[in-house]
């Protein structure tokens, strides 16, 4: 789970065959698998180290892997065959583990803890060239916790080390992605959004103005009528959360008490999810938490003992 397999293809017999398990006659070595370092620590108790997305530059010199389990990147260098994973402390001490989230910034003035950021990564390009001097290769990463798209240049300052540069905040979840032929245009597929966000990523000095911004947002959900009202996001559901106002009561959720406003909650047991990005695509709370909360055990037809839990969902409203 916390290595990357190699597989090249064989145009004689048209098979794809795994590298590290063929020799390799000119070295007289087993080609091995790329191991990433984590052993079995993930970020949480329990949790173990999961490779989501890899990408690889065009030079074929750079390697990204997202760390969906670490909250990190791992940065390798080197190309086919002589793949090293990269220092990224800037002082040589040898951390090899790009953390995204805000409050382990390697660059201490520039470190917030507590701030949310750089969670679950899942998919990773790059663009630019790795192949000038200084590299203009950077890395765009998803991550889907906290809706944001991640962006790492793949080269720093003498004596600095590596960080994230910005943070694209969209609507969706983050997953998937891919750049155009030009490398200058960043498609996002969006869960609980139902969109393909569309980024500028242009190195061309002429953008500055919308580099690193969305520029386009891609509704793909089923042209109206082909699908129940529930599913789209205006008419029938404005309205429909303008009905679950009314069933909210007054309480004091996280966060109430540092803001001092009045928050508000409501249990459901189903469509949380869909709640939770109609109420952030319609822009009608901010302070948005959602969490858990452990239920009676409750006893099955079958017998069986369930032990339930009910999603809490707490937003301050906005005003209409």
């Amino acid at each position: 789970m916390d290595d990357v397999h190699i597989f090249t293809y064989n145009s004689a017999n048209q098979l794809w065959f795994e590298d590290n398990a063929v020799w390799d006659s000119q070295k007289s070595v087993w080609v091995p698998k790329l191991t990433l370092g984590h052993g079995t620590t993930g970020v949480g108790l329990g949790v173990y180290p999961c490779a989501a997305g890899i990408a690889v530059s065009q030079s074929g010199k750079t390697m990204v892997v997202a760390n969906y389990y670490n909250d990190s990147l791992s940065i390798l260098t080197g190309g086919y065959g002589n793949w090293a994973l990269e220092d990224v402390s800037g002082d040589g001490s040898g951390v090899y583990n790009l953390d995204l989230r805000p409050g382990k910034n390697l660059v201490a003035k520039d470190a917030a803890p507590g701030v949310p950021g750089g969670e679950y990564p899942f998919w990773v390009v790059i663009t630019g060239d790795d192949t000038a001097s200084p590299s203009t290769a950077v890395a765009y990463v998803s991550s889907i916790r906290d809706r944001e798209i991640d962006v790492v240049p793949l080269s720093a300052a003498t004596d600095q080390p590596f960080q994230v540069a910005t943070r694209i905040a969209v609507k969706g979840q983050p997953n998937k992605m891919v750049l155009n032929s030009a490398l200058n245009v960043l498609y996002v597929a969006e869960d609980q959004s139902d969109t393909v966000d569309v980024i500028d990523v242009s190195q061309d000095p002429k953008h500055y103005m919308t580099v690193n911004t969305v520029i386009e947002t891609i509704p793909v959900l089923a042209p109206a009528g082909l699908l129940p009202s529930s599913f789209y996001y205006s008419g029938s559901n404005s309205r429909r959360i303008a009905a679950l106002r009314h069933q909210w009561k007054p309480e004091r959720c996280r966060g109430g008490a540092a803001h001092g406003n009045e928050f508000r909650r409501l249990r459901r047991r189903f469509d949380t999810d869909r709640l939770v990005s109609q109420l952030r695509k319609r822009q009608l709370s901010r302070h948005l938490d959602v969490r858990y909360e452990r239920q009676i055990p409750h006893r099955s037809q079958s017998g069986l003992v369930l032990q339930l839990w009910s999603p809490l969902v707490c937003a301050e409203l906005l005003p209409q």
